[in-house]
């Protein structure tokens, strides 16, 4: 899916980045390219994971397939094309350290 018209809000950039650090000096690498992408519910013994917004990062530029530039940030965005339109149209934010669609 080309061109998706997706956001991310100075809020979310400011973790993003926060967590970019981290994760680099945590695992000694110099690269870490956010990948967003959507968490279905899932139940694992006495854990619940509920469904919504996920990051991770990236270590190698050509394992992140197509990049996209938003709010000066490069990210991918994970999933199937028809998981990718959930994206669509929204801004990703954060709210108390916890990422979320609007």
């Amino acid at each position: 899916m080309d061109n998706i018209e997706f956001f991310i809000s100075d809020v979310a950039k400011k973790q993003i980045i926060e967590l970019q650090c981290e994760f680099k000096k945590r695992n000694n690498v110099d690269i870490a390219i956010p990948i967003v992408l959507w968490v279905f519910e899932q139940r694992r013994g006495k854990y619940h994971i509920r469904p919504g917004v996920a990051l991770g990062f990236y270590d190698n530029e050509d394992d992140a397939g197509d990049l996209m530039e938003i709010n000066g940030i490069k990210i991918a965005l994970g999933g199937a094309d028809p998981e990718l339109r959930r994206f669509i149209g929204k801004t990703l934010d954060c709210i108390d350290g916890k990422f979320i669609l609007t």
